[in-house]
C-alpha cells in the first residue's frame, strides 16, 4: 500500500464511499483490476449508508484476496451486516477478534490493512493503513492522512466502531 493509486472520479464522488474506494485501493496493490461499479455493488454499498465492514472483506474475498475480518463483538449488527456475515462464512473468511495496534503494525508488514474509524467529524471512515511508527498512524485515503496512536485507538473503540480491521492480500 506504499504507492498513491490515482483513484477514477466517479469513485471519488461515490457518496459516503470511502469502504469502497479502500477496497479498491486493495485491490490495486495486489494488482487486480475490478471496475469500481461493480466493486460497489459487491460491496453492498448504499448512498445513506455507505457500505459495512464485513461487506468490504466479502466484496474483497470475491476478487480474489486472501481476507481475515478482525472485529469486536457487535451488539447491532444491520441486516446487511448479518447477510454479510453469512457469506463470509460460506466463503471461509476468518472471522478472529480484535486486533491490538502492535498486530496491525505487524500485518502491515505483508499485508493491506483496511482499518474503520470514526472520522473527525464521527462518522465512520474506512482507510488502508500506511504505516503506525513514533506514536503516530497514517493513512491512504483519509482527510487526516495522520492520528496520533491516542486519537486513533478512541475513535477506533468509539461506539458503535468495534475495532474492525480487514486483512487481505
Amino acid at each position: 500500500m506504499r504507492e498513491r493509486h490515482r483513484i477514477p472520479a466517479g469513485l471519488q464522488e461515490l457518496e459516503n464511499g470511502c469502504g469502497v474506494v479502500a477496497a479498491w485501493m486493495a485491490l490495486r496493490t495486489s494488482r487486480k483490476r475490478v471496475a469500481w461499479r461493480r466493486l460497489a455493488k459487491l460491496c453492498r454499498h448504499g448512498k445513506a449508508t455507505g457500505t459495512f465492514a464485513i461487506s468490504v472483506a466479502v466484496a474483497l474475498k470475491r476478487c480474489g484476496l486472501p481476507v481475515v475480518f478482525c472485529t469486536d463483538p457487535d451488539p447491532d449488527q444491520q441486516r446487511k451486516e448479518i447477510v454479510d456475515y453469512r457469506a463470509a462464512k460460506r466463503l471461509g473468511i476468518p472471522i478472529r477478534p480484535a486486533m491490538e495496534l502492535r498486530d496491525l503494525k505487524q500485518s502491515l508488514r505483508e499485508k493491506t490493512v483496511i482499518v474503520l474509524f470514526n472520522a473527525q467529524n464521527g462518522d465512520g471512515h474506512f482507510s488502508p493503513v500506511l504505516s503506525i511508527e513514533n506514536a503516530t498512524i497514517s493513512f491512504a485515503y483519509s482527510n487526516e492522512p495522520f492520528l496520533s496512536l491516542r486519537v486513533f485507538r478512541s475513535r477506533w473503540r468509539a461506539p458503535g466502531v468495534c475495532r474492525q480491521a480487514i486483512i487481505a492480500g
